[in-house]
């Protein structure tokens, strides 16, 4: 929310200053912003501040030689994530030492390094975190494992078991593959613990399968995130394309091309004549052969930036090739991976007109709720249902909307600073209310 907020000053000061000329005003809302950043986020060093102490005890202490290597794409990460991530990076690091990583006598006769590597590396995959751990050591001991599972007794067999579903048994309290315990090792609480703190963020960790050694991946949902994306224009609607799914623009000079509007494939419908200008080709869809090329056809083009993201949840109405929305001049827009935007099946042409759609006894909805990623995905979902949308933040603002305007539904969140769902609902009800009967519906994401 700091960040939104700090956005939105930057939109009004941004048209303040182009008005009255106040460079003052701006270097301020710059410096808010970096305080908020600092509030936000800790240097990535804070990570791994240490890790190289633990290696080294943990490979003195069984007789080992391990080199480690840390690198990130990011030099800040999540301050609410250090602590957690943290503490399950120097299990995983430990864990790689002690099982992962071989004496040297034993890499010597592999043909290997008697020195052995230890890799850990953070980076940013769209909406989630990502955390890696890589050892170039022997990888997981199954024959180990087989023998400690089958002295179970589990109803399912070892050899009826998925490779995942057998590695995965490691995650479980008390399993080992040591036969003795020391302070470093053998009790089987490590990756048990890994788990819980990753689950604690609402993420997930998995043996991620590698020709040589062993790599355990972190995988955290992040709120936001920094994306690069070409600013495009379709449909009357601004969209960020993250340009790692774009190969190349080109300038339409008269040539026709059998390719679909990028706000028509999206679900947007036009709202004025309107005339592409531009193909966005897709990276992973070039093909030597032009006709098989596959593209999307944008009216305007505005340029690459590094854009704050907030992700979004799984929703059945929006196409999955929307990873998040973002705060753009002012605006509340969609970034999309071209990738996974699905190709409408009846092509629009560049020569094709288009005709505003009249509507006819058009539905007017209110959506009240204080988080603009919840707006987001409800206005575009109810209006491509059909429905004629209006926003409020809070309770007091749609009270300001109800005055100006009518509507036929309200669909308003419950938790809200100033005017709470239930609080509105009261007013909307009593006897001072000039909308008693007005459909309201109340819904909240406890």
């Amino acid at each position: 929310r700091l960040l939104s907020t700090v956005a939105k000053l930057e939109t009004l000061v941004k048209a303040t200053a182009e008005k009255k000329k106040e460079p003052v005003v701006e270097s301020e809302v710059r410096r808010l912003r970096e305080l908020t950043f600092q509030t936000v986020f800790t240097p990535v060093h804070q990570l791994f501040l240490g890790l190289d102490s633990v290696v080294q005890s943990v490979s003195a202490s069984h007789s080992k030689k391990v080199s480690l290597h840390c690198r990130a794409s990011t030099d800040q990460i999540l301050r609410d994530y250090l602590t957690e991530l943290r503490g399950a990076l120097v299990h995983l690091v430990s864990n790689s030492v002690v099982h992962g990583i071989e004496t040297p006598q034993a890499r010597i006769e592999r043909g290997k390094d008697p020195q052995g590597l230890l890799t850990v590396e953070l980076f940013q995959d769209e909406r989630f975190i990502c955390l890696e751990v890589h050892d170039d050591g022997g990888g997981v001991n199954l024959d180990k494992l087989r023998r400690s599972y089958e002295k179970e007794n589990r109803p399912q067999s070892w050899e009826a078991l998925e490779l995942e579903e057998k590695v995965n048994l490691l995650f479980e309290t008390g399993r080992s593959l040591r036969d003795t315990a020391d302070h470093h090792a053998g009790r089987g609480v490590g990756l048990a613990a890994v788990r819980e703190s990753v689950h604690r963020l609402n993420g997930r960790v998995f043996f991620k399968p590698v020709a040589q050694g062993t790599c355990l991946r972190i995988e955290v949902p992040s709120p936001f995130f920094l994306s690069r994306c070409l600013i495009a224009r379709s449909c009357g609607k601004v969209f960020g394309l993250a340009t790692s799914s774009i190969e190349k623009v080109e300038v339409l000079e008269g040539e026709e091309h059998a390719l679909p509007v990028l706000g028509l494939a999206f679900g947007y419908e036009v709202q004025q004549a309107e005339r592409p200008h531009y193909v966005v080709w897709c990276k992973d869809e070039v093909s030597a052969k032009k006709s098989v090329r596959k593209g999307f056809l944008i009216s305007d083009c505005q340029g690459i930036s590094e854009i704050l993201g907030y992700a979004l949840p799984s929703v059945s109405h929006l196409s999955p090739s929307a990873f998040g929305v973002a705060s753009w001049d002012g605006e509340t827009i969609f970034l999309l991976d071209l990738e996974d935007l699905r190709m409408e099946t009846n092509s629009a042409r560049v020569t094709q007109k288009y005709v505003p759609r009249v509507e006819e006894d058009v539905k007017r909805v209110l959506v009240v709720d204080d988080s603009v990623t919840t707006r987001t995905i409800l206005l575009d979902v109810l209006k491509r249902n059909g429905y004629s949308v209006e926003q409020a933040v809070d309770g007091l603002d749609a009270q300001a909307k109800l005055a100006e305007q009518s509507f036929d539904l309200i669909v308003c969140d419950l938790e809200m600073p100033n005017l709470n769902g239930l609080e509105f609902l009261e007013w909307l009800r009593s006897e001072q209310s000039p909308y008693p009967s007005l459909p309201f519906v109340l819904f909240t994401s406890r």
